[in-house]
């Protein structure tokens, strides 16, 4: 009885402090949101009171003249006009008659936006707080014009707009020009002012984000950079799921802590939609490296579905987190300085022709925006389709030596074992044979920084290196040596894990990792850190070099067309994104002078003007729950210029249907592969390499490799059509005439009274369109 007396006297103890617990932590949320509406709500009174005077005047219900559009530029394709009362634009199209507005017309109608004046707005700014560590974001429409904090003037070619924010003392100015291929829409980045630096700073702006948005009765799609392209169709019924938002090449790896990458990321600075009968094509051709791609479709945040690009104009972070990026307690917010100084962020608008009004027709205009502007390689091994082959060389294992536990170089593929695979597939009417050999290098895969063509004692001696690539020569094979210019594994080499690697935003070090296949968790024990960018050009030149003086003349580098990162060491040596960009470019050019080829993975854009073959390219967009089909846009842009490869066939859980898709996509295969017994990597950092058993698949090779070059006699050249015939079924249709459908799906299907059986593909010449 006692007990349970007992028992209930701790009862009621325990749910009293659980009450007391609840009301102290609900007191302690109103009373951090108290604080900042009140400190919002004070500003705002103190400027009618003149207690803490805005260095902006804030004027409501100014006079801007006379409302309604004026014309204020025209050429002989278009005529654009500009509202000087509310910050509008429209362009019309003098060919079709099509309007596109940078606001709804009919936005008064709207009865899903919580937020009106949001549907009139030109910008939307974010501000870092510094005194109360936040972000304040504003339309420029109840922020600026409706504060009395617009003004404008015609240019030449068009109009420019400074938009003043009272209540966070910044001045935004924009500026739209007429071109002939549409319109020019650009943030002046140098000409931002922050007048109350001390308590408010820009942190990003949102450009037209209602540019051309299509309503409930319109009938369209948006198209999205997702890894090879994807559509998000008008109206799709898909508000209950996120918005797409992600950044221009990628993410900044360091901003914090890495996680898993688990979809694709964008590689191409575009974004499109398609509206009835019309369609417009947005790349961003300034600043791109801190540029956002964001879309949402109808009913979510408005009766309208919307594409647009944001431009991020410092990096902010909210301290939550010590150097080694675990949990703190303590808070506190970093930024950067202006990323994009002496850059303007720039969007060039692409009005496109009747019978160009779908993503085939963007395809095309931003293929042919790349010729003129020389960013395409045009490689002369772009004719045709290859097996490439990564060789994995020599890798470090843990195993006992004397008893002791330690790191011990193993051979995977030897320089033989190289010469062995060759005669072997040519043997069996290979040809057209492209080698990556990876790991090749002294100390093998992942350890000491490769600067130098220093061969690997347990592969072979240098004599047997020379022998090796000699062979290959006199058998037509290209043979590519890689190395990684990124990533830092081991002191070495003249490079130093502490001295020669970037900081995160947080002034820690910035760690990757590995993650396991099954939970995705972070491995500790294998992560590595990354390169100062000033440090690759550098890194590049010596490589280059040193492949000169060994004869070694085509050149892979690893991550290079992968990642875009900051160095935030020093705010004196600070290196943005675009700074990065511009080393990478750097790098390729000076290795492009001394290579007779260049091989890159992944692909962002800008490794296109300097690369001859990319490698392990996305197929797909990411299949977010908003998007409805994945599109090859990127392919569309870059085939017949570049030697494109999907990522290694027998890393696919069906290879037969990664097969297919590179058919779909007219890519050429690869293949990751190792000549020895991989029984040793099980258990190890590299145990996702024990399916590259070269025997295993060696005749899955042979027979994809004749499938692939009976379809694509007839297949080369520029991609000018792609379609989806249904669900299972694609059609892409070559510059040659020739077609090729792809079926999918397990049943037959019939095109132009040609049966294609299910999980199978035909070439069609002279396909209708």
């Amino acid at each position: 009885m006692k007990r349970k007396v007992a028992y209930r006297k701790e009862q009621k103890i325990s749910k009293y402090i659980n009450v007391i617990l609840i009301s102290a932590f609900l007191l302690f949320v109103f009373f951090t949101f108290y604080q900042v509406y009140k400190s919002d709500l004070l500003r705002a009174a103190s400027y009618v009171a003149g207690k803490e005077k805005s260095p902006i005047n804030a004027i409501k219900d100014v006079d801007y003249g006379i409302g309604g559009f004026q014309k204020v530029a025209e050429n002989n394709k278009y005529i654009m006009f500009a509202d000087f009362t509310t910050g509008e634009i429209k362009i019309e199209e003098l060919i079709t008659g099509k309007v596109w507005y940078s606001n709804p017309p009919d936005r008064e109608n709207d009865t899903v936006v919580a937020i009106k004046s949001s549907l009139s707005a030109q910008l939307t700014v974010s501000c870092i707080d510094l005194e109360i560590d936040n972000l304040k974001e504003e339309n420029n429409y109840a922020g600026s014009i409706q504060m009395g904090g617009m003004e404008s003037e015609l240019i030449e070619n068009g109009v420019k707009f400074w938009f003043s924010f009272p209540t966070t003392g910044v001045i935004i100015p924009v500026q739209y020009t007429l071109n002939e291929e549409g319109m020019l829409a650009e943030i002046l980045v140098d000409e931002i002012q922050e007048l109350w630096k001390e308590r408010y700073i820009v942190e990003s702006i949102s450009l037209l984000p209602w540019f051309g948005a299509g309503s409930l009765e319109d009938a369209g799609y948006l198209f999205v950079p997702d890894g090879s392209g994807a559509l998000i169709e008008f109206n799709n019924g898909k508000q209950r799921f996120q918005s797409y938002a992600a950044p221009i090449y990628g993410t900044n790896l360091t901003m914090g802590v890495q996680k898993k990458n688990v979809s694709e990321q964008i590689y191409m600075p575009v974004f499109g939609m398609k509206c009835n009968e019309n369609a417009f094509l947005g790349v961003v051709i300034s600043g791109e490296t801190n540029g956002n791609i964001c879309a949402t479709t109808s009913r979510k945040l408005s009766s309208y579905n919307q594409i647009y690009t944001k431009v991020t104009i410092r990096e902010y972070k909210f301290m939550t987190m010590d150097r080694e990026g675990n949990t703190n307690t303590s808070h506190g917010s970093d930024h950067t300085p202006i990323l994009l100084e002496g850059q303007n962020y720039a969007v060039q608008y692409f009005f496109l022709d009747k019978d160009e009004a779908d993503y085939s027709g963007m395809s095309k205009n931003y293929r042919e925006y790349l010729y003129n502007k020389n960013a395409l390689k045009k490689s002369k091994l772009a004719d045709e389709q290859y097996i490439i082959l990564d060789l994995y060389g020599a890798v470090s294992i843990e195993k006992y030596v004397m008893g002791v536990k330690k790191p011990v170089v193993t051979a995977m593929t030897t320089y033989d074992d190289v010469c062995n695979i060759v005669k072997e597939l040519k043997e069996c009417g290979i040809n057209n044979l492209i080698i990556n050999y990876i790991g090749a290098l002294d100390g093998g895969l992942n350890n000491k920084m490769n600067n130098k063509v220093k061969t690997e004692s347990i592969l072979g001696s240098s004599k047997d290196f020379q022998r090796m690539k000699k062979y290959l020569e006199e058998e037509g094979v290209i043979l590519f040596v890689e190395t990684n210019p990124i990533d830092i594994y081991k002191n070495g080499n003249g490079y130093s894990l502490n001295g020669d690697s970037v900081k995160a935003l947080y002034n820690g070090n910035a760690f990757c990792y590995k993650y396991t296949l099954d939970s995705q968790e972070k491995i500790n024990e294998s992560r590595w850190r990354l390169m100062k960018p000033g440090l690759i050009p550098g890194f590049f030149d010596t490589y280059a070099q040193s492949a000169k003086k060994n004869d070694v003349n085509n050149l892979s580098f690893s991550r290079i067309g992968e990642v875009l990162y900051s160095d935030y060491t020093q705010e004196e040596t600070f290196a943005s994104r675009a700074k990065t960009k511009q080393y990478w470019e750097e790098a390729m050019a000076e290795a492009q002078n001394v290579a007779e080829h260049l091989m890159v993975h992944g692909g962002n854009i800008f490794c296109a003007t300097y690369a001859d073959i990319i490698t392990d390219i996305s197929t797909s967009g990411s299949y977010y729950d908003m998007e409805d089909q994945s599109i090859p846009f990127y392919q569309m842009v870059l085939h017949g210029s570049n030697v494109l490869a999907v990522d290694a066939i027998n890393s696919s859980v069906d290879y037969h249907m990664a097969f297919l898709k590179a058919q779909e996509l007219g890519c050429s295969l690869k293949y990751n592969l190792i000549a020895e017994d991989v029984t040793d990597l099980v258990g190890t950092e590299y145990n996702d390499m024990v399916s590259y058993s070269y025997e295993y698949w060696k005749d899955t090779i042979v027979q994809q490799y004749h499938m692939l070059q009976d379809a694509n006699a007839s297949l080369s050249g520029e991609i000018v059509y792609h379609e989806q015939l249904n669900q299972d079924v694609t059609m892409t249709k070559y510059i040659s005439g020739a077609s090729i459908i792809v079926n999918y799906g397990e049943d037959a299907f019939v095109y132009d009274d040609q049966k294609i059986e299910g999980r199978n593909f035909l070439i069609v010449k002279g396909a209708v369109e």
